[in-house]
C-alpha cells in the first residue's frame, strides 16, 4: 500500500520543478556569458548555480545523488596545501582571519559545487543533447569570426591574438581559442563516425572539416596537433567497435597510447619545423624541467595552490632554468607539472584519478548505448582538453582563466550526468 504523502513531501514535490526551471536558465545564461560575454564574475555565478543545483538535487524525488568522490578529494588537498603554506602568515597576524588560510583554493571548491548541480541540471537526455549542439554552434560562430578577423588582415597577425583580432582577444589568445576548437571537434565527428543516418554523417563531417580548417588559420600549432590526434583515435575506436575488438584487451591499450603520444611527436615537430624551427619546443623543455624542480623540492603538497610564479621567481627556478627574455615563469605549460608543482605528488595523484572517473563514466555510457554520440564526443572532448592540456595549462596562471574553469566545469558535470545515469541502467 502506497504511504499517504507528507507534508514535507508535498513542499519538495511543488518546489523541485520551479528550481529545476530556475536553475537550467541560469546555466543557460551561464554559458551565453562565457562564450559571448565580456568581463563577468563567472565563478560567482558558477557558484551560486552549483548551490541551486545542490538544493534542486536532494529536493527532486528519485534524484541520483551519488558524489564525484576524485574531485572532492583533489579540491581537499588543494585547501589542505593552501592551509599549510600559508598558516605561518596567518597565524602571526594579530588579528588571524582563519577563512583565509584557504582562499588560494577556494575555485577548486567552487568546481566541486558547481560540478555536483551542474550534473543534476544535465541529468534529462535531451539537456545533455542540447547543451552540446550549443556548445558546438559557439564555437563555430566564434571559428567563423575568426576567420573573418584573419581575412581582414590578410592573413598577417600578431601571435599574442589579444592586440590583433576581436575574436581571439576574448579568451586572451589564439591558444585559448585554439583550445575551443578542440573541445567543439569530437562532437560533429561522433555523428560522422557513429551517426545512424547519412544525413548526421554528412553534417558531422562537414562541421568537423570546418573545424579542422580554421585551426591552422587561428594558429595554434598545439592545437592543432590535439585536433589530429583525438580525430585519429577517435577513428580507431569507432572502427575498432564496429568490428567488435574488446575493449579489454591488453594489445588495444597497449597500442592506442602509443599511436597517440608518437602522432601527437611527429605532428608537433613538423608543424614547429614549417613554422621556423624548434624554439617552442625548447621553450617548452625549460619550462617544464623547472616544474619538475619545484616539484621535486616540494614534493607531496607542493609550493601552494597559486603560488607557481612566486615560487619560480623567487626560488631562483626561473633565473637557473629559463633562457633570458623567454617567460615561462607564471605557469608551466602543462596541467600535470603545475598542479604537482603548487600541490604536489597527492594532488597530481587526485588529479589523474579525477579524469579517469570522468574517462570511465563517458566510456561506459557509450558502451552502454546510453547518447552514444553525446557520450563518445564528450569522452573525446575531454580527452583532447587534457591531450592539450600537456602543452599549455587553461586553468591557472592565464587572464582568462575564469573564463576557460567555468566552461571545463560544464563538461565535468556532463560526465558526471552520464555516470549518474548509466548508474540507473541494467
Amino acid at each position: 500500500m502506497k504511504p499517504e504523502p507528507t507534508a514535507a513531501s508535498l513542499v519538495r514535490e511543488g518546489l523541485a520543478p520551479m528550481i529545476d526551471a530556475c536553475g537550467v536558465v541560469l546555466l543557460g545564461v551561464l554559458g551565453w556569458q562565457v562564450m559571448f560575454g565580456g568581463s563577468q564574475p563567472f565563478e560567482t555565478h558558477a557558484v551560486w548555480l552549483g548551490v541551486i543545483g545542490t538544493i534542486a538535487c536532494w529536493v527532486a524525488p528519485g534524484a541520483i545523488r551519488n558524489v564525484p568522490w576524485p574531485l572532492l578529494a583533489y579540491a581537499g588537498v588543494a585547501l589542505l596545501s593552501a592551509a599549510v603554506h600559508r598558516w605561518p602568515v596567518v597565524a602571526a597576524a594579530s588579528k588571524p582571519d582563519w577563512l583565509s588560510l584557504f582562499t588560494p583554493a577556494v575555485h577548486l571548491v567552487t568546481m566541486a559545487v558547481f560540478v555536483y548541480g551542474a550534473a543534476h541540471f544535465f541529468r534529462k537526455p535531451w539537456r545533455l543533447s542540447v547543451f552540446t549542439v550549443l556548445l558546438v554552434a559557439s564555437i563555430g560562430i566564434l571559428a567563423v569570426q575568426i576567420l573573418f578577423d584573419r581575412a581582414m588582415t590578410n592573413f598577417v597577425y600578431d601571435r599574442n591574438g589579444s592586440v590583433s583580432l576581436p575574436s581571439v582577444a576574448q579568451w586572451g589568445g589564439l591558444h585559448q581559442t585554439g583550445m575551443l576548437l578542440v573541445l567543439a571537434l569530437p562532437f560533429p565527428l561522433a555523428m560522422a563516425l557513429i551517426g545512424r543516418s547519412a544525413s548526421r554523417v554528412l553534417a558531422g563531417l562537414l562541421l568537423a572539416g570546418g573545424l579542422l580548417a580554421v585551426g591552422p588559420i587561428n594558429g595554434s600549432r598545439g592545437g592543432v596537433v590535439a585536433m589530429i590526434v583525438t580525430g585519429v583515435i577517435m577513428s580507431i575506436c569507432a572502427v575498432a567497435k564496429r568490428v567488435g575488438v574488446r575493449w579489454r584487451s591488453r594489445a588495444l591499450w597497449s597500442v592506442v597510447p602509443v599511436v597517440a603520444i608518437g602522432l601527437a611527436v611527429v605532428l608537433l615537430v613538423r608543424i614547429n619545423s614549417l613554422a621556423g624551427g624548434l624554439k617552442n619546443i625548447g621553450d617548452r623543455l625549460s619550462i617544464w624541467e623547472a616544474a619538475v624542480r619545484i616539484w621535486l623540492d616540494h614534493l607531496w603538497l607542493g609550493v601552494g595552490p597559486g603560488n607557481y610564479q612566486t615560487a619560480m621567481l623567487d626560488g631562483g627556478y626561473a633565473r637557473t632554468y629559463l633562457p633570458a627574455g623567454s617567460g615561462g615563469a607564471e605557469q608551466a605549460h602543462n596541467l600535470l607539472l603545475h598542479v604537482g608543482a603548487e600541490t604536489g605528488a597527492i594532488g597530481v595523484l587526485c588529479l589523474l584519478a579525477l579524469w579517469v572517473w570522468m574517462f570511465k563514466a563517458c566510456w561506459r555510457a557509450w558502451a552502454r548505448g546510453y547518447r552514444t554520440q553525446v557520450a563518445f564526443g564528450l569522452f573525446f572532448a575531454l580527452f583532447g582538453f587534457f591531450a592539450r592540456s600537456m602543452s599549455d595549462n587553461f586553468l591557472d596562471g592565464l587572464v582568462t582563466t575564469d573564463r576557460t574553469r567555468v566552461l571545463v566545469w560544464m563538461l565535468f558535470g556532463a560526465a558526471l550526468a552520464l555516470q549518474r545515469r548509466v548508474r540507473t541502467q541494467p
